[in-house]
């Protein structure tokens, strides 16, 4: 029996097969077969498949509707979702959104010792809650945020202790009848050799929830019924509405998506325009540039610009594949495959615009660096 876990790579995580090669590696010897989700938004459409979705410390927020799908594939039979915060949540994320129904959110805080040990502030957590889970775990390296816990479902599985800051307060917890894990950092992950899996019994608490994953999936841990009425009835009506019905006729859905990505390569046509004014103004600018103040405020200007136009291009791309993955559920074709050429001319469309302001960027930093350089002497 195969097993199959999604990782999201849509939101610039820290979670990815990057930075976690040791945790892809021990999902594989478990059974596991990871995939990276790098084409968002996530939607029911692209995770129903999957056992698990894991979404690792994501540094961009999820839409609403992203939140909406998530908890939608958490409402179905057997489904599991793992997600962590960075390890200090004041990152951009709005995980609390879908945790909240749960009983769990994800505090803005960090927690960490106040003595330097062994040149670093991470805690070691020996609070260990007794769960299958647990087994085996005396203590983990922990670097991340505390979460406030009180849903009747909600099990915290590790807290702070005393000496930690803050103290007594939950960093790990289970909801959802032990399918939605939260954790406040994601350190425990990754590959660093000094935080990462490799510490402590990171390693062996992340086989031991996975294993756990593997025996509820089989049937071997049977799946208690939820004390939460609200929760329950939130989740039933999430089920009710995960396949809607297929009242879209397939040429008003094609027409709908064409119109969309018309109106995003036109977009894209446009950031072109601007890059090139963009280049041309702040390239000026920083030629012009008296003082290291002058420059610095050349450099502002020169991130926000930049960012300004990233955002139009991202935007734009998201609401094609929001409005693609919306109707791919409500036609009897599957849309992904007819209209292939149309998705191809965005991914064209998008990767040429995308590379041109990129290229623009990284020529303005070399300009930069080079007056900097000029100044300072």
């Amino acid at each position: 029996m195969e097993f199959s876990i999604s990782i999201d790579e849509t939101h610039d995580n820290l979670i990815s097969f990057y930075s976690c090669s040791l945790l892809v590696k021990m999902l594989t010897d478990l059974g596991f077969i990871p995939y990276e989700l790098v084409i968002g938004p996530i939607s029911i459409s692209n995770i129903e498949d999957v056992d698990v979705l894991f979404i690792g410390a994501p540094t961009r927020p999820l839409s609403n509707q992203e939140v909406e799908h998530v908890a939608k594939f958490l409402a179905l039979k057997n489904k599991f979702v793992v997600l962590t915060s960075s390890a200090s949540s004041l990152i951009g994320s709005n995980l609390n959104i879908l945790t909240g129904p749960f009983g769990i959110a994800i505090n803005n805080d960090l927690v960490h010792v106040s003595k330097n040990i062994e040149g670093q502030f991470f805690p070691v957590i020996k609070n260990i809650n007794k769960h299958t889970i647990t087994r085996g775990v005396g203590q983990i390296l922990y670097s991340g945020a505390s979460l406030d816990v009180w849903g009747d479902d909600a099990r915290v599985l590790a807290s702070t202790g005393k000496k930690v800051i803050p103290s007594n307060v939950p960093i790990i917890a289970l909801a959802c009848s032990g399918r939605l894990l939260v954790l406040g950092g994601h350190t425990l992950f990754l590959d660093e050799p000094k935080i990462g899996l490799a510490q402590k019994n990171n390693l062996k608490f992340v086989r031991n929830f996975f294993t756990y994953v593997k025996r509820r999936i089989k049937g071997k841990i049977k799946e208690k019924p939820m004390k939460s009425s609200v929760t329950t009835e939130f989740l039933q009506d999430l089920v009710e509405d995960v396949h809607p019905s297929r009242r879209i006729k397939f040429k008003d859905a094609k027409k709908m998506i064409e119109k969309d990505a018309k109106s995003f390569i036109k977009v894209l046509a446009d950031v072109e325009k601007e890059s090139d004014i963009f280049w041309s103004r702040v390239a000026d600018q920083i030629h012009d540039s008296t003082s290291l103040e002058s420059l610095e405020r050349c450099r502002q200007e020169m991130k926000r610009n930049y960012g300004n136009l990233r955002s139009k291009i991202e935007n734009g791309r998201n609401s094609v594949f929001s409005l693609l993955y919306e109707l791919d559920g409500q036609t009897t074709r599957d849309l992904q495959v007819e209209l292939r050429d149309i998705i191809d001319q965005v991914y064209v469309a998008e990767g040429e615009t995308a590379t041109k302001l990129d290229t623009i960027r990284n020529n303005l930093v070399q300009l930069y660096n080079g007056k900097k350089a000029t100044l300072g002497k």
